[in-house]
């Protein structure tokens, strides 16, 4: 499992790049074929969100990100909480 993000670019009414980061959950099978991918999501309903690691720690998972290029987190979720929330 991994998270990715996907970003949808625009240009900003003045005319500068703009864009908005959300994030999905991936599975692959033992053969590397995506088995599910969850719904979209925001960590904290920023425009600028970048996920950069995901690690199982006891009954948890820990999920680093930055927001808006200028603070960085650490967030604990309880597995059952992601298994919920990919639906499996």
């Amino acid at each position: 499992m991994c998270i990715v993000h996907e970003t949808f670019l625009y240009n900003s009414e003045a005319g500068r790049k703009d864009g908005t980061y959300r994030h999905r959950f991936v599975i692959w099978d033992k053969d590397w074929n995506i088995v599910k991918i969850s719904p979209q999501f925001s960590f904290m309903g920023a425009k600028i969100e970048f996920c950069c690691g995901l690690t199982p720690y006891q009954d948890d998972y820990l999920m680093t990100f930055g927001v808006q290029d200028n603070a960085a987190y650490l967030l604990r979720v309880s597995k059952e909480t992601v298994k919920n929330f990919i639906s499996l």
